[in-house]
């Protein structure tokens, strides 16, 4: 990945850019680095139990098509790598008992190959997966696997640093909640 493209992804995490928009163009980025790339970044839902996708910027019609996936030992290349805390690289979808409960969700884009990287944060909380997926049977080489690991750095980055503000912002509420009751009682006292 290009020093400057990564400097310009990290100044749109700092600046406080959506998540989505953040995601989408760092897969876009892995995808211009290889022939017939394509990406995905999985984040979990409230309770922990499924990821949703949030980026897949060239498989229209992706995220609504394939909804979610369970976190588990059979849950596609995602979900068993946030299962199994590692790697999962799936080298061909139809060989691989992983991928049978969701292999039909992937033949209608023709994805073969899936190789999924567990994101967390340094507590060992779940962040999401990173996927790389190919038409064809293949597994990854070094270049592949340098490449999957720095992108996902940059994508937990981004997913920690948004739950990192959205906690913030929930706290100021409560704060500013907590200040108007306070106010509200001090005021009827005065009374």
């Amino acid at each position: 990945m290009e020093n400057e493209s990564v400097f310009n992804i990290l100044r749109l995490i700092l600046s406080g850019s959506p998540l989505a928009e953040v995601l989408t163009i760092i897969a876009q980025l892995v995808e211009s680095q290889g022939d017939g790339t394509l990406c995905t970044i999985w984040l979990p839902d409230e309770d922990g139990k499924q990821l949703a996708c949030a980026a897949a910027p060239s498989l229209p019609g992706f995220i609504d098509h394939v909804g979610a996936m369970l976190i588990g030992p059979n849950g596609g290349s995602c979900g068993t790598a946030v299962h199994r805390r590692e790697p999962v690289y799936v080298t061909d979808i139809l060989a691989d008992p992983i991928w049978d409960q969701y292999r039909h969700l992937l033949l209608p884009f023709g994805i073969r190959a899936v190789w999924s990287r567990p994101l967390f944060t340094s507590d060992g909380k779940v962040l999401g997966t990173f996927a790389i997926h190919y038409r064809e049977a293949r597994s990854p080489g070094t270049n592949d696997l340098q490449l999957i690991e720095n992108a996902s750095q940059i994508a937990g980055i981004a997913i920690e640093r948004h739950m990192n503000e959205r906690k913030l912002r929930q706290e100021r509420d409560r704060l500013r909640l907590l200040l108007e009751i306070t106010n509200g009682m001090t005021s009827k006292l005065d009374l």
